[in-house]
Formats: structure tokens, C-alpha cells, sequence
């Protein structure tokens, strides 16, 4: 009973761990884009109401999944994705504790389904930026050289939407059938960011609404801003190369017990059940678990580096 009882525990506390992560995250990039419109210039602009403050405090977790998902790329509603990761934790873990496995081993499969669904989604989200950001710098020059054809903003937009592969082909394809639907340039501009969650890609948005507010020489801006986001680009990639190896170990700290206790709970899980059935053995895996996360947490701050 004190077994089935811990692996409860574990299993919600993973849980809300990960859902207070992705609160986080979502956190962390509101105000990322705040700050890079208060420095634009058109915080004024952007400034929500108050009843659309009000709802903002009140974001559906679905609808935090739903903006994950499609920042990833992957075709799929909030619902749908909690509804499989649900299932990837749970099934599994119920067959094998149908066939007699013993409670740790599906502990650990249920633990291995909770974490891998929300690793992947970050994963192909990281891909498809870094991807979007590495062609973001050649369309901006491409939209100049319509521009200096004659060609108008929305007629340039959608030049990119044809000619342009996958992930910013598709971004700008998505924006030009909202503009075509009747939505205003701006707003579509806008739920692109929203979208791809590129900062880079904010400073344009940022540059174009100015520059239909105000005037001024779009075709100038779009080349500087093209010049500023290889610049960063080249950055990006030498900063990369240089944490490459402090990036790897804070990896292998964070993740290496972990996976190693997965695999003794399936492989041998009478080697860990002592842990769990003295008080001294919860305070040692508690205690290691504290100091996995503080190494964790010292080596991603030290390979992190602000720009």
C-alpha cells in the first residue's frame, strides 16, 4: 500500500512539475516580447485592455499546449496532444502491471512516458526556430528586392509564401490566407510572432507596423535588419560551438541518474525497493534528487549566456 501510495505521489508530483514548467516558459516569453516591443517603440500599440489582461491571467492549459505545439510545428490541438501524453503514461504502465510486473518497473515506464512527450515537442521546437531564424535573414533580402521591383508588402509576403520552403514558406503562407480572409496585415503580423516566438522575427514585424504608421524607407530597414540578424546569426552559432561541451554536461548531470533509475526499476527493481521502504533510504533519493537539480540548474547557468 506505502508503494502504491509513492508512486502516486511521484507520478503527480512529475506531473505538476512540468505543467508549472511550461507556465514558466510561456512566462518567460510574454515578457521577452514585451521587452522587445517596449524597445521598438510601439508598446503603446500593443498594450493589451484590461479585459484582455483579465483573460490573459486566466490562459486555458490547453491553449498553452495548443501555442507549444504549434511553435513545434506539429499539427495537433492542445487537447489531442494531452490526451496522448496522458495515454503514453498511463497505458503502458497498466499493461505491465497487467502481466504481474512489479510496481517500480511500471513506475518507471510511466515516468518515461510523461517526460519523453514534452522533451520531443521542445526538441522540435528548437529545430524549427533555429531552422526559421537561418532563413529569416535571406527572405528579408528578398522582400527588399520586391519591394525595389515594385512589388507591394502583401505581394512580396506572398513571393515568400511560394518560393520559400518549410518552416518559413508555410509561416508566411499562413499569414497571407489570414490577410486574404479579411484579417488586418498587422494582426496577421502579429499571430505569426505569436506562432514562431522568434525575437528576430518581432524586430520586422515590429519595423513594418512602424513604417506603415509613420512612413519611412521600409527597403532600408529590411536590408540593416538583415545585416543585424546574420550578424547575430554567426553569434548564435560561434556561442554554440564554444558551450558545446558544458552544454553536454549539464545533459549528462541532469538526465544520466535519472535514466539509470529507469532502468534498474525495470531491469532489477528489488535493488531500489529498500530505498523506498526505510525512512533513511527517501531522504537519501530526496537529497540526491535536490543536488541533481542545484548541479543542474550552476551548469546551465554558467554555459547560458545573454545576447
Amino acid at each position: 500500500m506505502e508503494l502504491w501510495l509513492l508512486t502516486v505521489s511521484a507520478v503527480l508530483l512529475i506531473f505538476f512539475a512540468v505543467m508549472v514548467s511550461f507556465r514558466a516558459l510561456m512566462a518567460d516569453r510574454l515578457k521577452a516580447d514585451r521587452m522587445v516591443r517596449e524597445l521598438s517603440g510601439v508598446h503603446s500599440e500593443i498594450k493589451p485592455r484590461k479585459k484582455e489582461q483579465g483573460r490573459r491571467r486566466n490562459i486555458k492549459v490547453s491553449k498553452v499546449f495548443s501555442q507549444e505545439l504549434a511553435a513545434a510545428g506539429i499539427r495537433m490541438r492542445g487537447e489531442e496532444f494531452l490526451a496522448l501524453w496522458l495515454i503514453a503514461a498511463v497505458l503502458p504502465a497498466g499493461v505491465m502491471l497487467l502481466f504481474g510486473a512489479h510496481a517500480l518497473s511500471a513506475l518507471a515506464v510511466m515516468l518515461i512516458g510523461l517526460i519523453l512527450p514534452p522533451l520531443a515537442v521542445q526538441s522540435a521546437k528548437g529545430k524549427r526556430l533555429q531552422k526559421f531564424e537561418k532563413q529569416l535573414g535571406d527572405v528579408l533580402l528578398l522582400i527588399a528586392n520586391c519591394l525595389r521591383a515594385g512589388f507591394s508588402f502583401l505581394q512580396a509576403m506572398t513571393v515568400i509564401s511560394e518560393q520559400m520552403q518549410e518552416p518559413i514558406g508555410k509561416e508566411f503562407m499562413l499569414a497571407v490566407r489570414e490577410i486574404n480572409m479579411g484579417v488586418d496585415m498587422d494582426t496577421a503580423l502579429d499571430n505569426m510572432v505569436e506562432r514562431v516566438r522568434s525575437t528576430d522575427l518581432l524586430m520586422v514585424v515590429a519595423a513594418v507596423k512602424i513604417q506603415r504608421r509613420v512612413g519611412g524607407n521600409l527597403l532600408e530597414v529590411l536590408v540593416n535588419i538583415s545585416a543585424t540578424i546574420k550578424e547575430r546569426l554567426r553569434l548564435k552559432n560561434d556561442i554554440r560551438v564554444l558551450t558545446a561541451q558544458g552544454r553536454v554536461s549539464a545533459l549528462v548531470i541532469g538526465l544520466l541518474p535519472v535514466f539509470l533509475s529507469c532502468v534498474l526499476m525495470i531491469i532489477n527493481p528489488a535493488y531500489l525497493i529498500k530505498f523506498v521502504q526505510k525512512p533513511a533510504g527517501i531522504a537519501m533519493l530526496a537529497a540526491g534528487a535536490v543536488m541533481e537539480i542545484i548541479g543542474f540548474i550552476l551548469v546551465r547557468r554558467v554555459v547560458t549566456i545573454k545576447y
